[in-house]
């Protein structure tokens, strides 16, 4: 007699780490995606006010926190959004000393960064 183990779906890795990360840093890189054409078709719109709200919320944490390989869910959606906002400072610092500040580099940058894995 076989035994059949059945295997189901897992939001997990072989090594534990939940999936939210991969799954946010997804949807933000159709964010930035996004962002990007509005700002080079110059579309002026609420629906690009939140795009890029978005993006700068999760978009380069979402791309970097994987790297940590956090195991609890909680934590890892909290460290999303702490080095979202300290890479978004870091973007704003250099965009400011190097004077150049533009809307389209900066989503252009953030969507590089957001695609990391």
């Amino acid at each position: 007699m076989t035994e059949t183990t059945e295997t189901t779906p897992t939001t997990q890795d072989e090594g534990g780490v939940p999936h939210a990360a991969a799954t946010i840093n997804l949807i933000s890189i159709g964010f930035g995606i996004a962002c990007i054409v509005f700002v080079l078709t110059d579309v002026t719109s609420p629906v690009r006010v939140w795009l890029s709200v978005l993006l700068f919320i999760v978009g380069p944490g979402s791309g970097l926190v994987q790297f940590l390989r956090i195991r609890d869910l909680a934590l890892q959606i909290g460290m999303i959004f702490a080095i979202s906002a300290a890479v978004d400072l870091l973007l704003a610092e250099a965009f400011l000393m190097m004077h150049s500040i533009d809307g389209l580099m900066s989503a252009i940058t953030l969507t590089v960064i957001t695609c990391f894995r």
